[in-house]
């Protein structure tokens, strides 16, 4: 056998090797990207655990000092928030606080409103019923006089008409008695001829 035909056949041991070599390269290399990216994530959650422990660290620290004024809240919505949430900083608590403020004030105005309201019925309720006696007829007796008031600018008929919808007036029921010399005259207030809202004896007194 020449050595050429000889020549191919001891070269291929070196090319097999060569192969292995490079593979063996490739897949070192790749195990050190795996690594480099694993220790960049792991990095990446350690810093974010260390952000995470200085924020609870200075809603902690914020807590402590503002403890006289968390033993004074009362129960209610705010308060459970701030004891059972986690906020992520003072500005939200700070946020949360002024809203809670706001809806306190006014449901407080609310209510304030509404007392209101209900004193001046039950003093207009009240005092109609101590000085003033209905009797059929259109004869009212009263109690106490007044002796002098602001004279009227406008009309009976539009005062009435102004407020009746407030529910501050005592209206009397329907009657079938006379009330007055005109059967051509309405009383708004009486609901009923023989007079007018003007002349009104009830609504004068």
């Amino acid at each position: 056998m020449t050595e050429e035909a000889k020549r191919p056949h001891a070269n291929m041991p070196i090319t097999r090797n060569q192969e292995r070599s490079e593979e063996q390269v490739r897949m070192m290399e790749e195990a050190k990207k795996r690594q480099e990216k694993a220790e960049r994530h792991h990095e990446e959650e350690l810093k974010r655990a260390t952000e995470r422990e200085a924020s609870l660290r200075e809603q902690l620290e914020y807590v402590e000092e503002g403890g006289d004024e968390m033993k004074g809240l009362q129960a209610g919505p705010f308060s459970n928030f701030v004891a059972l949430s986690q906020p992520a900083s003072t500005i939200e608590i700070r946020a949360r606080a002024e809203k809670h403020v706001e809806v306190e004030e006014d449901n407080e105005d609310r209510l304030q409103a509404q007392r209101v309201i209900s004193t001046v019925r039950k003093k207009n309720a009240h005092g109609f019923q101590a000085n003033h006696q209905y009797i059929p007829g259109g004869v009212s007796r009263c109690k106490t006089r007044v002796e002098k008031f602001t004279p009227i600018k406008t009309s009976r008929a539009h005062i009435l008409k102004e407020v009746c919808h407030l529910q501050l007036l005592d209206i009397p029921p329907p009657t079938q008695h006379q009330l007055g010399p005109s059967k051509d005259e309405w009383c708004e207030f009486h609901k009923t001829h023989d007079h007018s809202t003007k002349e009104c004896r009830l609504l004068k007194s």
